[in-house]
């Protein structure tokens, strides 16, 4: 029972071994596609509807270095500029609605 087992092996190209990775890892990239192209977007949708019965609104975001920013956030339909770093979170200022973009 080895020696056939043996045998069978040997009589296995090493060609065709590599013909079979290759057709395997086609398809294993084909479904990873299908799945980025089809599914992602549906899962982007599912979490954007999460995020929009959320009180909590990222308005605009200005990076000023590596790891700090500017946010413009609206709470409770307050706009409000918050300072971040990666250390810290700090109130800037509240902003009125009636201030317009230049």
């Amino acid at each position: 029972m080895l020696f056939v087992h043996a045998a069978n092996l040997e009589s296995m190209s090493y060609g065709w071994l590599f013909a079979k990775t290759i057709i395997i890892m086609v398809v294993i990239i084909v479904i990873a596609f299908f799945a980025i192209k089809y599914l992602m977007p549906h899962l982007v949708r599912l979490r954007h509807r999460h995020r929009r019965e959320s009180e909590i609104e990222i308005l605009d975001y200005q990076p000023l270095e590596q790891r700090k920013a500017i946010y413009i956030i609206r709470i409770e339909n307050k706009k409000i500029a918050v300072g971040v770093t990666d250390h810290s979170m700090n109130k800037l200022c509240e902003l009125d609605d009636k201030e317009e973009k230049l």
